[in-house]
């Protein structure tokens, strides 16, 4: 969801972990959809398909990532196939909101780099329900070498409001865990 620079970013950093083959994007503009999809193919050799829903982009999507500045849900529980996994970067301020209070209630696992940054700026902050009790940090998921999906057609999601130390920790865990 989005087509700005930080879409395009966070494909790159998936392709480092995921053999990322096809890219389904929507985004409010069809005309900068259409200018993502030509960036890809030419910078990546990605095939991007421009879809006119979330709904549609989320069909056949394993992973969705969520980059946009709005300021109301754009992702819907009902957008989600079952083994999705959704990271939902956007809401990094407190007028920010890209998933529906439902995804974060009905989703097999609920993960944040920070709760309490979560719940000020991120998607918690507008979460509207009784608090989820499946959710975990994600530095201590990563510092206990836990790995919470147990079904391959469970729902994931991961709200990132933006910890720059604790980012800067997962990227050289990963470049580490890259290198071996």
């Amino acid at each position: 969801m989005g087509s700005g620079l930080q879409a395009e970013l966070q494909v790159a950093a998936l392709r480092l972990v995921r053999p990322i083959r096809q890219v389904r994007v929507f985004a409010r503009s069809e005309e900068k959809a259409n200018a993502y999809r030509t960036k890809m193919a030419e910078k990546y050799g990605l095939d991007v398909t421009v879809c006119k829903s979330a709904k549609e982009a989320c069909a056949k999507a394993h992973i969705v990532v969520t980059t946009t500045p709005s300021t109301e849900p754009l992702l819907a529980w009902d957008d989600l196939p079952p083994g999705i996994h959704v990271t939902a970067m956007g809401s990094d301020n407190a007028h920010k909101q890209e998933l529906e209070s439902d995804i974060l209630e009905k989703a097999d696992y609920f993960v944040v780099d920070r709760l309490s940054q979560s719940a000020t700026l991120g998607e918690l902050h507008h979460f509207q329900g009784e608090f989820p009790k499946h959710i975990f940090e994600l530095g201590t998921l990563i510092a206990e070498q836990k790995h919470l999906r147990t079904d391959d057609m469970q729902i994931t999601v991961c709200d990132l409001t933006g910890t720059g130390v604790q980012d800067t920790a997962i990227a050289g865990y990963t470049a580490k865990r890259l290198a071996d």
